[in-house]
Order: structure tokens, then sequence, then C-alpha cells
């Protein structure tokens, strides 16, 4: 069964099994699928569990959006189903919880908003355990539970792409966003603005994080790694020798530096640019 979604779809309290069978639900550009329900489970409702049925099964539900999935809870919302997004997700508040594969694609203008300090969690049960941002943007202001990848893995079909991450949203450009897991970063961009010492985007990662180019194993092809590019926004005055960390990962041999610097960093914008195995800075 396939469930169209070109009006709003809202989901407002209890849990909502689809059950054992193939079932999906495909949200059009211009459908919303609103998620208020507090505490509660949508989906196959025992993937990994009750049914026996893994992500991997073609019984598991498929979640595809192009138009807008909005979350705001004051508990945990969970979707039981392997979940696409081409369009956009908003988390404004509390946590999404992801229990099957978690993609987004589509196009530049595709992005996953993780705002006022909110969390999309991963499903520790499910061995990818990935947010993977193939295209678009990521932005905001919260964690991600789990590991995030930015681009196409070097085994993964198809070109290069160019997604961007982004800490801070529209109506704040300044924000943190945070990865209990490891980062891989196989292309795009990391944007960082800085205001003055202390107001500034930060990337802060639990684990490892892989910035730079990525070879393939044989059949797969090279991806370029990051670029790092960093803004100066209207700010307080800032000292000569200030020293800004705008990115923290833990002592890993999986990490590597960005593949290039654009912005701030540069030899003619008067800031250094420098990273080590803990942290990644300018310096003014």
């Amino acid at each position: 069964m396939t469930v169209y979604v070109d009006g709003e779809f809202q989901w407002l309290d209890q849990d909502v099994g689809t059950g054992k069978g193939e079932s999906s639900i495909r949200i059009g550009s211009s459908g919303v699928f609103t998620c208020k329900s507090e505490g509660s489970t949508f989906g196959t409702m025992g993937g990994l569990g009750a049914f026996g049925t893994l992500p991997s099964s073609p019984d598991y539900l498929e979640i595809n959006n192009q138009g807008t999935v909005f979350v705001e809870s004051d508990a945990t919302i969970t979707l039981d189903a392997n979940f696409t997004n081409a369009g956009k997700v908003i988390v404004n508040k509390g946590t999404l919880e992801l229990l099957g594969a978690a993609e987004q694609e589509g196009s530049d203008t595709s992005t996953f908003q993780i705002l006022n300090n909110s969390r999309v969690i991963l499903n520790t049960q499910n061995q990818s355990n990935i947010l993977g941002i193939r295209q678009g943007t990521i932005l905001g202001n919260g964690a991600i539970g789990g590991n995030l990848s930015l681009g196409k893995g070097p085994n993964m079909a198809g070109a290069t792409t160019a997604p961007i991450i982004s800490p801070g949203d529209p109506t704040n450009p300044i924000g943190t966003l945070r990865v209990t897991g490891n980062f891989k970063m196989f292309s795009g961009e990391m944007k960082i603005d800085v205001s003055d010492a202390t107001k500034h985007d930060t990337v802060s990662v639990d684990g490892f994080a892989q910035l730079g180019a990525v070879q393939p194993q044989p059949g797969g092809q090279p991806r370029p790694g990051g670029t790092i590019v960093g803004t100066l926004l209207q700010g307080d005055e800032i000292a000569a020798g200030t020293q800004i960390d705008f990115l923290e990962r833990a002592d890993s041999a999986n990490n590597s530096p960005f593949s290039s610097v654009v912005g701030l960093g540069t030899p003619n914008s008067g800031w250094e640019y420098g990273i080590n195995a803990t942290k990644a800075w300018y310096r003014w």
C-alpha cells in the first residue's frame, strides 16, 4: 500500500503501526507531514523487533519526502521506517528518532534543519547508524545522535555531490551542531560564520572527523574531501592573536584535514587557519 500526501497529514497522538507488509508514504512537493505526537512511534512498529522486520526487508515502511516534514514535541517522536528526504525536514523542538536508513538526496535545495537545541537520533541497533546528507544542506543548532556523512562515499554510485553543513539558521546565523558519533566529509563545504571572539559557529564531534580526500576500493571512485568556508560577520572588534576554535573532535588515526580552505584562513584574508588532532581554528 502506498499513501500519497499532497496536503497536510497530521500525526498528533498515539502510536501508528503499519504492521507487516510492503507499504510506503510519499510526501509530494506541496505535502506537509506534521509530527507532534509525544513519546509515540509511527511505522512498521517492530523493525528489529516484534514482526522480525529489518530495515533491509521489503516489508519495512518507506517514507519518501519531497515536501516538508515538521517535528515539534516535548518528547521523542520515532519513525520506524527507512526515511529519505529530498525536500525539507524541520526538527523544531524535541527529538526525532529514525530507526531505519536515514538519507538526504534530491537537490541543492534539500535541507535538514535541527533547530532550538533539538536532536536527531539514529538507531544504535541499525548497523549503519548514519545520517547521510548526500546532497543539499544540514543546518541548525542541535545534535545528531549517531554518525554523520556528508557527500557520497567512495563506493557509492553516482557523481560527486556538493552538500553543505552549516551551523546556525536563517534567523540566527551562529550555532552549534554536535555529532555524538563519527563524521565523514566525502565532499562539499563546512560553512563557519564568525561574529566575534565569543560568537561563532562550532561543529563538535565526539568521535573522529575524516575531512580529507578518500581513495576507493577497486570499483569505486575517489571523493575529494571537504572545503572549509569561513565568513566574517559584523560584530565586536576582535583582538589580535585571538584564536577561534570552530571544530572539535576526538584524537583518532582516522582524522584527516580539510582538502581546501576558502574565505577566512586564505593568504589575503588576514586570518590564519590551523588544524591538529583534536581541533581546527582561525587565528586573527
